[in-house]
């Protein structure tokens, strides 16, 4: 009776661990996705500005178009909200925060955030 007793603490234990460490990594995931998508997404941002691919003629089409390259990043099914510090088209500034929402195994909702600011050096004139 003893052996199953400690038997059974043994795997209480091993399932707790268990829970613990993919807790640890789903958030760890989850920030590297949102760093990294947000990193990429300024910068192909700011390439399209600077190369002129397309003209983008006001803050609201930077935007936009930062949000189409975020989402292209981003493989998990999360909720997303972004805070913009600062934009402006003509001198090549970007500053967004990202807040991503997430669901550990739980059921609980996990949050990851990242904040990036960064500005093109000489934008070429037409």
């Amino acid at each position: 009776m003893k052996t199953c007793i400690q038997g059974f603490c043994m795997m209480i234990i091993t399932i707790i661990t268990i829970l613990f460490l993919s807790t640890i990594h789903i958030k760890s995931n989850h920030q590297n996705e949102v760093d990294l998508a947000l990193t990429t997404a300024i910068q192909q941002t700011l390439k399209v500005l600077d190369d002129q691919r397309y003209p983008i003629e006001s803050n609201e089409e930077l935007i936009s178009e930062f949000a189409r390259n975020f989402f292209i990043q981003i493989n998990s099914d999360s909720e997303v909200e972004f805070v913009i510090y600062g934009v402006d088209y003509e001198k090549g500034l970007l500053s967004i925060e990202v807040t991503m929402y997430f669901q550990y195994i739980d059921g609980k909702t996990g949050t990851v955030n990242s904040k990036q600011t960064m500005i093109i050096d000489d934008i070429k004139e037409t």
